[in-house]
């Protein structure tokens, strides 16, 4: 395994280490045959790596970026996947001698895992050290012999050691204490409280693994490159709304379909009947009803603005079975790649009772809505106002998701003959357009009472009737795409368009 704790670090930084600005952290799955992956991080804070001007030292010894628990640090990252117990007693060896190498009292002590008759797990973490922030202190000390106590404790204070390890089923027995927390199959090990002594996890083979009826999914055939395209999407998740940063590739009618960071939505359910864990031996490992082990990127994006995708080749494997996913591989500055999926293929796969209800739940919306609505003889005229583009003004074409939105709020596109699914005209073709409301997006770098005060500041704009009487629909942009939020916006355009009969 890489030597990623500090090994490669030159005596200087040793003060660095033994300060608060440091992670050490772990993250362990295991599955019942005693495979698994390990995933673990060191780092010296972004502050401390300008403060004493070691960029170059971090260069030198290869040390990269990345962050945990909200804060950026400068070290090194390692994903191992072990075979069986013998492999992971190994791993877990090597990584204490390393941090060994540079501080002793920083050491995690012994962790070896087995197989147990009934075909279990059990972990034994054996910690020698009876208080390791006091033992880190006297070597601080050491190290900066003018230093006050009160100093010498700010720098513990935010050191981070913190191994866990999440097991394949709820533990059946286990050693508790100051340092450990236990959440079902998850152990949490704090290494700066915990107490010396032997510490024993247990969890049972059950009869069987109960595999979740999984929906079916047919996959896309979309261009093997291309650029796509950055967006937000509002999704709601037990009764709260959740914006996440998507990505959207052009279809073949003029719409949009978006794609998401498949370890967003793993975090993001984690916890709930719908949640699964995320793994990768070569191709994408997706275990349903598994707790899921955050690497320190979940609803981080780790790049924004349009992006060049190429069609994911990496398999995606459920109960051993490839599901033909449509996805698309974006990759960061550093080569790092991220998986994105369609949302609605997620939805059919791990939702499929639920799923159904939503789809007819919604289509029961737009029916009341028709019904409400009655036979239309004369639309009212909606103009999309997406943006401002200099001069010109971005607006809806006929293809686009929005337009089919308005007609079934009982309106026409007032640029219907625009066969596009986005375009820009001039403020003379809106004037003369003449629309009876108009719809504004409303996202970041583009509010909607920024565009309200253009259209009330401009000449032309401004003597619209829509404008003088303030006839706005006010619908974020991911309400405007193709997804659940789309029927929402439907009854928004409709209660603008005809209050009297909603």
């Amino acid at each position: 395994m890489k030597k990623f704790f500090a090994a490669a670090l030159v005596v200087s930084m040793l003060t660095a280490l033994l300060s608060g600005c440091m992670c050490q952290v772990a993250d362990t799955t295991f599955q019942f045959d005693g495979s698994g992956t390990v995933d673990a991080k060191f780092g010296f804070s972004e502050e401390l790596v300008s403060a004493m001007d070691m960029s170059g030292q971090m260069a030198e010894n290869g040390f990269t970026y990345f962050r945990y628990n909200d804060h950026g640090y400068y070290g090194d990252q390692a994903s191992e996947r072990f075979a069986d117990p013998d492999a992971f007693n190994a791993i877990f060896a090597e990584v204490s001698s390393e941090i060994s190498e540079v501080s002793g009292p920083a050491t995690p002590g012994t962790a070896t895992l087995s197989i147990a008759s009934d075909g279990g797990l059990t972990l034994t973490v054996q910690n020698t050290q009876a208080d390791r922030r006091s033992a880190i202190k006297k070597e601080l000390a050491k190290q900066l012999p003018d230093s006050s106590d009160a100093q010498l404790n700010a720098l513990l204070e935010g050191m981070i050691m913190t191994y866990r390890f999440v097991f394949p089923e709820a533990l059946t027995d286990y050693t508790g204490g100051a340092g450990i927390t236990v959440e079902e199959n998850i152990v949490t090990i704090d290494c700066l409280t915990l107490k010396a002594g032997t510490f024993r996890f247990t969890t049972s083979q059950t009869d069987g693994l109960h595999h979740r009826q999984l929906g079916t999914v047919t996959q896309e055939n979309i261009p093997a490159s291309g650029t796509a395209y950055m967006r937000r999407q509002t999704i709601e998740l037990d009764g709260k709304n959740v914006t996440l940063q998507t990505y959207a590739l052009p279809g073949a009618n003029g719409g949009e379909t978006n794609y998401v960071r498949l370890r967003d939505v793993a975090s993001l359910l984690s916890g709930t009947k719908a949640q699964f864990s995320v793994d990768w031996d070569g191709n994408v490992v997706i275990v349903p009803d598994a707790s899921y082990v955050p690497n320190g990127t979940e609803l981080k994006a780790p790049f924004s603005g349009d992006r060049r995708y190429q069609k994911a080749d990496a398999k995606t494997v459920i109960y051993g079975e490839s599901i033909p996913f449509t996805a698309i591989l974006l990759t960061d500055d550093q080569g790092g790649g991220y998986t994105y999926y369609k949302l609605r293929d997620l939805g059919k796969v791990f939702l499929v009772d639920n799923i159904e209800e939503l789809v007819s739940e919604q289509c029961t919306r737009l029916e009341a809505v028709s019904d409400k609505l009655g036979e239309i003889t004369e639309p009212k005229s909606v103009f999309v106002l997406d943006s401002f583009i200099g001069d010109k003004l971005y607006t809806a074409g006929t293809s686009n998701i929005e337009a089919a939105c308005i007609t079934a709020a009982g309106g026409a596109n007032a640029f219907g003959e625009i066969s596009k699914a986005w375009d820009a005209v001039e403020a003379s073709a809106v004037v003369v357009a003449d629309p009876w409301c108009i719809v504004i997006h409303d996202y970041e770098g583009s509010s909607y009472d920024d565009k309200v005060a253009a259209l009330k500041a401009d000449p032309q704009l401004s003597q619209l009737d829509c404008v003088k009487n303030e006839r706005f629909v006010r619908l974020s942009l991911e309400d405007a795409m193709p997804g659940m939020r789309v029927v929402p916006a439907v009854e928004a355009i409709a209660q603008v368009l005809y209050p009297e009969k909603l």
